[in-house]
């Protein structure tokens, strides 16, 4: 994952972690930025494959990389490593299966400098599966904190990603801000809710700059496919709308929040009906449905087939599972 500044930046990979395949592109994607004043620091979170090799050999061949191994802790700790070691005015995160596009850094940086702003954000291309997950792309835009809190709670090329933004490490340091393990579905929306609290002018450019692959095996990904295994671990998402509510204590936020909470519902619903599971977190989460589900279907930002799905899902969470293996299958 990827800091920078002016003189001096510095890039961190996220958890390098069993990604030997792709962690070379990764790498050299950095390494062959427009911008070149930068430090890259390399986190092997305790890799089984030869991606700590990969990263040392590299490492002697540029000196602008830094690498650090240790044993494996997640992605939360990993990242928590590269902050503590950071050096520079900008921080940037990318992950070690994806990669940047050759001006990432000198376009995020300019939209900061321009502008007096605290977070810089780009739109991305999804690559690896057949049919990647469609979000709304934004235009090229510059707003608030409510209004970069309602944006990463929807579903669009801003979100909840650490990914595709460029962060002040002043406010970061400054206010202590972390990844948190505790929060092991939603780390990154969580780090970048709490960041955005301290921001006022957040820019937005509609140039694709970051490459997100994705693979089937992905940490979430089971969710959106509804594997027949319910993680409980998604239910920290809810955990973390509950929290921004309560921090930025504001009606707009708090209705953002709501709706995020209803649509994720619908998809762990599903999950849990592939899985044959109907305990306490299924209950709550069909609460939160029919709480919600007024707030969902006013979204002008919600697209007809998430609401019928809502809809299906209020109804009966297993008439939407079987209706959506119905529409999906191979």
């Amino acid at each position: 994952d990827c800091l920078l500044s002016r003189g001096l930046g510095d890039v961190y990979k996220r958890q390098i972690y069993n990604v030997e395949a792709y962690l070379e592109q990764c790498i050299r994607s950095v390494l062959e930025q427009s911008y070149g004043e930068f430090e890259l620091i390399l986190v092997d979170d305790g890799s089984k494959d030869k991606s700590g090799e990969i990263v040392d050999r590299l490492a002697q061949t540029d000196r602008r990389i830094v690498p650090f191994h240790q044993k494996n802790q997640g992605v939360a700790a990993a990242r928590n490593t590269g902050l503590d070691h950071s050096k520079g005015r900008y921080a940037a995160f990318l992950d070690g299966d994806d990669w940047y596009h050759p001006d990432f850094l000198e376009k995020m940086e300019a939209a900061l400098e321009a502008g007096d702003g605290q977070l810089a954000s780009c739109c991305f291309e999804a690559v690896g599966v057949e049919h990647p997950p469609q979000v709304k792309t934004l235009k090229a835009a510059v707003v608030d904190r409510r209004e970069a809190m309602q944006l990463l709670m929807g579903y669009n090329s801003f979100n909840g990603y650490v990914w595709n933004k460029l962060f002040d490490l002043q406010i970061i340091r400054n206010h202590h801000i972390r990844f948190q393990s505790n929060y092991p579905a939603c780390e990154d929306a969580m780090f970048v809710g709490n960041y955005l609290y301290y921001c006022n002018r957040i820019h937005i450019t509609e140039d694709i700059l970051h490459c997100y692959r994705q693979v089937r095996s992905g940490a979430n990904r089971g969710r959106y496919a509804a594997k027949t295994v319910y993680d409980p671990k998604w239910m920290s998402v809810f955990e973390m709308t509950e929290y921004m509510a309560k921090l930025y204590h504001d009606e707009a936020v708090s209705a953002a929040c709501r709706i995020h909470e209803v649509r994720e519902a619908g998809i762990v619903l599903r999950s849990m009906e592939a899985a044959g599971y109907h305990g306490a977190d299924y209950v709550r989460l069909k609460d939160i449905l029919h709480r919600g589900a007024h707030l969902f279907y006013q979204d002008p930002n919600s697209g007809y087939s998430q609401k019928l799905s809502v809809f299906l899902s209020c109804i009966s969470p297993k008439l939407e599972w079987v209706i959506w293996k119905l529409r999906n299958r191979k």
